[in-house]
């Protein structure tokens, strides 16, 4: 579990805000030792925090359980990725209960949410108790923003395949669809350097490193940090997690990456846009001085 963040919280992050397929361990949740009986029980919460999309809304508001909601029967979900020789072996097949939860918003009385959470009684490989939510109403948002599309450019399509990867928990795709979009960027402003012109669209691997070099140099003040490459280490983290990490692991990497990307592809947007407003203005200035008095 995150330091400093209660089990509560990350509880009702999992059920409001995670994408689907994606695992919660309940004993890193509660505490070894503290998860036995009807794991039914340890998904309870009266209240979770969401965005609402009323037009009485359009912000984060609490949302209630609606009375009534539990177990509702035994069904056997498959593992993205799973092959059939895996959906024949006995010990896949010994799903838990689906657990059915639904909550009112509390601010239009009318916005509901409902998902659907499976809770293995032990996984295979660890014997560890967890669980994992298998759909949700409405459904998990993957549509960027117009402005972070605005920002993304070309890059747009390749983001948008990294989120749907993301929304199925695939985290090894939407690692490499995001290293991909900063191999994209970093070419971009390796060439605005002034010392990259020769290179391809997306250089080979052993010319990365003087790539991202040259590419920090254009970045905009507001995203560089003294003494660190800020694209060094988001491409370093995606490039470990593709070669040694799972769905799983890969899809926490994505998810920060992701974050620090959007930051990185406006700030730079913003930047230029500032730069030609400059120019606008200093223009304009100069027509006004040559004038006639």
């Amino acid at each position: 579990m995150t330091e400093g963040v209660q089990p509560h919280e990350r509880l009702n992050a999992f059920i409001a805000d995670d994408p689907i397929y994606k695992w919660l361990d309940l004993q890193d949740l509660w505490g070894e030792g503290n998860v036995s009986g009807n794991l039914g029980s340890y998904l309870s919460t009266d209240k979770l925090y969401r965005r609402c999309e009323h037009p009485r809304c359009k912000t984060g508001r609490p949302f209630n359980r609606m009375p009534g909601e539990g177990m509702y029967g035994t069904a056997f979900h498959q593992e993205p990725g799973l092959s059939s020789e895996q959906m024949h072996d006995a010990a896949w097949l010994a799903a838990g209960p689906v657990h059915s939860l639904t909550f009112l918003c509390t601010g239009c009385n009318s916005s509901v949410f409902q998902c659907w959470i499976e809770a293995h009684p032990q996984n295979r490989h660890t014997g560890r108790q967890r669980v994992r939510k298998i759909g949700q109403v409405p459904p998990y948002e993957i549509s960027p923003s117009e402005d972070l599309l605005d920002a993304l450019g070309d890059d747009a399509d390749l983001y948008k395949k990294a989120l749907a990867c993301l929304s199925q928990s695939y985290g090894v795709a939407a690692c490499a669809y995001l290293r991909r979009i900063l191999e994209n960027l970093t070419v971009r402003l390796a060439k605005e350097s002034g010392e990259g012109g020769e290179l391809g669209t997306v250089p080979e691997e052993r010319d990365m490193e003087t790539t991202i070099r040259l590419a920090n140099e254009a970045l905009p003040d507001s995203v560089k940090i003294p003494g660190r490459n800020p694209l060094s280490i988001v491409y370093g983290r995606l490039s470990v997690s593709l070669h040694r990490k799972d769905d799983q692991e890969c899809a926490e990497i994505a998810e920060k990456a992701k974050r620090q990307l959007e930051l990185i592809f406006t700030r730079i947007r913003d930047e230029r846009r500032q730069r030609r407003q400059r120019r606008e203005y200093e223009d304009v200035m100069k027509e006004l001085e040559s004038g006639p008095s």
